[in-house]
């Protein structure tokens, strides 16, 4: 018999390949040859320099204060159990293979996304973020590096229905307030209506990203570091925010970044004005979020109308974790 004719009839009862088994498939082959050629990625890849370390500033405004420090490094879904990070549970595709590039790196997490357990949240109930920092070297300097010898860890609740904050002062007093209006937004009305569609997402992302420092993308990077941070996604659109990150011009894969609990993950990471290598940082067990770090790469001057900002290569000047995050009744508890 013909082999192209058995060939065919042996495929007869075989559905066709869909775009998104296609794509695993080329994912898994990339790895492998990657793995047989032993190649490395340049670790060249950053986020938004000033603008960036704005964002960050504002992203956590509202009273994120000193809180008793955590005893143990867990990184949840929006379930009141605590989760350990080295447990990762299912769903994790591809595991033990490494990552070919950043495109099979956003489709693991956007994979990974999809298939954890997530209840929404209702609109009385309260999203807890524990975070864990490096703060700054010099307060009066805040574009400056971090005392990257030095912790702190931070609390906060943020209601459900995106109208109310909650902090915890150094005498442990909870202190309740109106959330105030931020840019971006990261409550949780605004996260769930996203686009779950990526190429729609990055549109979206791409026309609220309003007179950006830097180029737009770099500032579409820097809004979805703090919806990470700062935000409780849906699973649908978490996949859709991991397949925007390689559609962004400029963004490179980091095969090894360390977060500021210690954790060290595989991360995206974009370039700002030449000199700022800004990095979102996953598990590369899971592809669950861990947190963030921005790193000069190269000496630079930054010249403003309060003086000149001298930037030195390796200083890190924003490093940030994600500890724990999860769903509770009220402020005050902890998940």
């Amino acid at each position: 018999m013909d082999d192209l004719k058995l060939l065919a009839e042996l495929r007869s009862d075989t559905p066709p390949m869909t775009t998104e088994t296609a794509r695993l498939a080329r994912a898994r082959l990339l790895a492998t040859a990657a793995e047989a050629e032993r190649r490395t990625v340049p670790a060249h890849a950053g986020r938004a320099g000033v603008t960036r370390r704005r964002l960050f500033r504002v992203a956590v405004a509202g009273g994120l204060v000193t809180a008793a420090a955590a005893t143990g490094i867990a990184v949840a879904g929006n379930t009141e159990k605590r989760t350990d990070h080295r447990n990762p549970g299912p769903g994790v595709p591809l595991r033990g293979t490494p990552v070919a590039n950043v495109v099979d790196l956003a489709d693991r997490a956007a994979q990974a996304a999809r298939t954890r357990p997530f209840t929404a949240p209702k609109p009385e109930q309260w999203i807890y973020i524990q975070t864990r920092s490096a703060p700054m070297a010099d307060p009066g300097e805040p574009n400056g590096p971090v005392a990257s010898r030095q912790r702190r860890t931070t609390a906060q609740w943020i209601r459900a229905d995106g109208k109310q904050e909650a902090t915890v002062d150094s005498n442990r007093k909870l202190t309740i307030d109106d959330l105030l209006p931020a840019e971006p937004r990261f409550d949780y009305p605004y996260l769930s209506s996203l686009p779950t569609d990526p190429d729609r997402l990055l549109a979206t992302l791409r026309a609220s990203a309003d007179e950006p420092v830097g180029p737009r993308d770099v500032a579409v990077f820097s809004n979805i570091g703090v919806f990470m941070r700062n935000g409780l996604i849906p699973p649908q659109v978490q996949a859709a925010l991991f397949q925007v990150l390689p559609r962004l011009k400029g963004v490179q894969l980091v095969r090894q970044a360390t977060d500021a609990a210690g954790r060290t993950g595989v991360a995206f990471a974009i370039i700002e004005e030449g000199y700022l290598r800004d990095e979102l940082i996953l598990d590369s067990r899971t592809y669950r979020y861990l947190g963030e770090r921005s790193i000069v790469i190269k000496n630079h001057v930054s010249h403003g109308d309060d003086g000149d900002l001298r930037s030195r290569k390796g200083e890190i000047v924003q490093w940030a974790a994600q500890t724990r995050i999860g769903v509770v009744d009220k402020p005050g508890q902890r998940p």
